[in-house]
C-alpha cells in the first residue's frame, strides 16, 4: 500500500471465503499479482495476510503469518475478532446463506468497534456480484447501473449502500462469474460435478448470457484495490473480462471436458433454488472503470478455450479438500455463482 494510508510492513489481509475461491486467491497473491500460481492443497479456509514488504523486497511477496491458519467462522465473531487488530484491510468474499445481511452487518459494526478502539483504520473490500443487479433489461452494465430490488440478491445492493453510508474506508467489488482454480463453489465447479455424476442440468432461460473472471484475475483486481486503498475509498468495481458467450454453451464444454457424453436436462430456474433464480437472465457488465482507475486487464482466456485445464484444477481441488478435511472449516457451506 502506497502512501503514508497504510505502513506495507503491517500489510494483513484477512481473506474469507468458500475454500476453492481462497484457495487460489491466495495462492495469487503468495506468488505474484501477474502471475496465475495456484495450489489448493496449501491453504485453510480462512487465512490472515501479512506483507514481507519494504524496500528491497519483491513487489507483492506476501506469505502467511506464522502460526495463524484461521479457523474462525464468520458467525462466530469472537473466533475472529483478535484477527483485526494487526489487520489494515480485509478481502470480504462470502455470502453466509443463512443469515447474509446478518452476518455483514456484524462484520461491519465489528470493523467499527475495533477501528473506534485501536485507532486505526481497516479497509474492507467488500465483494458481492454481478447476480445482484438482477433484471435489469439493460444490454450492458456499469457500477451505475440500478439494480432490479426484486432480485432475490437485491439485498446486497442494499448492504452496499448501508456501508457507503458508515464510516469504514472500503471499496465494493462486484465480480462476473467465476471460474478457473479449484472452482469447488463457483457455477463452473457445478457443472463439473454434475456431469461427473451423469446427471448435468441447467437451470432457466436457455438464451441467457453470462460475463465471466478467472479467479487469478479476480486477485489481481483486489492487489490493486490493496495497493493503493485510499485512492479507491468509497468506489466500486465491475470485474469481469469481454467475453460473453451464452451460458449454455459454456455448461455444454464443462461438460464434455468432464467425461459426460449425456444429453443436458433442461430444468426451470425454480428447480434449481434462489441462486438459479437469481442469475436467470442476461448478466452482461463493462469494466472500463477498473481499466481506467486500477490498471486491471484480464489475463487469461475463456473458460471455453481450455476447460479440460480448468477440470484438472477443480479435481485437484476437490481431492484436496478432502484430504485436509481435519482442518477444513468452511466459512460459508454455500457458492455464490457471482
Amino acid at each position: 500500500m502506497r502512501g503514508g494510508s497504510f505502513n506495507r510492513k503491517r500489510l494483513s489481509v484477512m481473506l474469507g471465503a468458500s475454500v476453492a475461491t481462497l484457495a487460489s486467491l491466495a495462492a495469487t497473491l503468495v506468488a505474484n499479482p501477474a502471475q496465475a500460481a495456484t495450489s489448493a492443497c496449501s491453504l485453510p479456509s480462512t487465512y490472515r495476510w501479512t506483507s514481507t514488504g519494504g524496500s528491497g523486497s519483491a513487489p507483492g511477496r506476501t506469505r502467511p503469518r506464522a502460526g495463524h491458519p484461521g479457523k474462525g467462522r464468520l458467525r462466530r465473531p469472537d473466533s475472529w475478532r483478535g484477527y483485526l487488530d494487526g489487520t489494515d484491510a480485509i478481502v470480504h468474499l462470502l455470502m453466509d446463506m443463512d443469515d447474509s445481511i446478518g452476518r455483514d452487518r456484524r462484520l461491519f459494526a465489528e470493523l467499527v468497534s475495533s477501528q473506534k478502539r485501536l485507532r486505526r483504520r481497516h479497509h474492507p473490500a467488500y465483494t458481492t456480484g454481478i447476480s445482484a443487479y438482477g433484471r435489469t433489461r439493460l444490454a450492458l452494465m456499469d457500477e451505475n447501473s440500478p439494480g432490479n430490488p426484486e432480485s432475490p440478491l437485491g439485498f446486497r445492493l442494499l448492504l452496499e449502500e448501508e456501508l457507503a453510508a458508515g464510516t469504514l474506508a472500503h471499496t465494493v467489488v462486484r465480480p462476473g462469474f467465476v471460474s478457473g482454480g479449484p472452482a469447488t463453489t463457483s457455477l463452473s465447479g457445478q457443472w463439473f460435478a454434475a456431469a461427473e455424476a451423469g446427471e448435468p442440468v441447467f437451470y432457466g432461460d436457455t438464451s441467457k448470457h453470462y460475463s465471466w473472471v478467472h479467479v487469478d484475475d479476480l486477485a489481481d483486481a483486489y492487489v490493486r484495490i490493496l495497493d493503493n486503498p485510499a485512492a479507491v475509498d468509497g468506489e466500486v468495481f465491475v470485474i469481469a473480462d469481454d467475453q460473453r458467450p451464452r451460458a449454455l454453451d459454456v455448461q455444454r464444454v464443462a461438460v464434455r471436458a468432464a467425461g459426460c457424453t449425456g444429453e443436458i436436462t433442461l430444468e426451470p430456474a425454480e428447480a434449481g433454488g434462489m441462486m438459479q433464480v437469481a442469475a436467470d437472465q442476461d448478466e452482461l457488465v463493462s469494466s472500463a472503470k477498473a481499466h481506467r482507475l486500477l490498471g486491471w486487464r484480464p489475463r487469461h482466456a475463456s473458460f471455453t478455450d481450455n476447460p479440460e485445464q480448468h477440470c484438472r484444477a477443480w479435481k485437484a481441488g476437490r481431492r484436496c479438500l478432502s484430504s485436509r478435511s481435519s482442518w477444513h472449516e468452511p466459512a460459508v457451506d454455500h457458492g455464490h455463482p457471482a
